[in-house]
């Protein structure tokens, strides 16, 4: 629905690249965090503890290994199929919507609030809540979270034109699933979703910078 309403406000008002990359922040924070936000509080959680927004030292600091571990395993493939060429982007509201906004938010949403919301349950998290909810074990939820995050991904991938061919959306998917998986496992391990924040902001900014 917010691709079909921003095709009609850009075509309405012939909106610059500045103005549409102002409406998908907007739309991130309208339709992923608020709505997070909302659902904890109605429930009496406490949000930064329940989405595991805590120990940012140590989480940053396990993110920065593993993103930087990330990285060197990304350009190593890229070099043996010969398309390791980069640039330096351009420093604009896109880039910084694109490697900063977009891993924050999406962390938030899908391994702070859904991976968390999968293995624990809003009823073992708030006392007071009347909902009842089952807890799902880690692998079971880790690979139901990275597949809702690959469904968070097909709009843009499709209004944008990068569904070519069925072989390129499940080469692009089956990627974007394994980094979930890598993400939701870092977040695990390092009990801090700061550590897939910072490796996934990495990893978008190796990929602005790829040729």
């Amino acid at each position: 629905m917010a691709w079909f309403v921003e095709l009609r406000l850009r075509d309405a008002f012939a909106w610059d690249t500045s103005a549409d990359t102002i409406y998908w922040i907007a739309m991130k924070v309208a339709l992923w965090v608020v709505p997070v936000i909302v659902i904890l509080r109605r429930e009496r959680i406490t949000v930064l503890p329940f989405v595991q927004l805590t120990e940012p030292l140590r989480g940053a600091g396990i993110g920065l290994l593993g993103g930087f571990g990330l990285l060197a395993f990304s350009f190593a493939m890229d070099a043996a199929l010969g398309s390791a060429s980069f640039n330096v982007p351009v420093l604009d509201l896109a880039l910084l919507n694109g490697v900063l906004v977009a891993p924050l938010v999406e962390e938030f949403a899908v391994r702070g609030f859904y991976l968390g919301l999968l293995e624990r349950g809003l009823n073992q998290s708030s006392p007071q809540s009347t909902h009842q909810s089952t807890t799902t074990p880690f692998m079971t939820a880790n690979v139901r979270a990275g597949l809702v995050f690959v469904a968070l991904h097909l709009p843009g991938w499709y209004f944008q034109g990068r569904l070519r061919s069925p072989l390129s959306m499940i080469q692009t998917a089956v990627f974007l699933w394994l980094l979930a998986l890598l993400l939701g496992w870092l977040k695990k391990t390092s009990g801090s979703l700061y550590a897939p924040m910072v490796m996934h902001i990495l990893n978008n900014v190796y990929a602005a910078s790829r040729g």
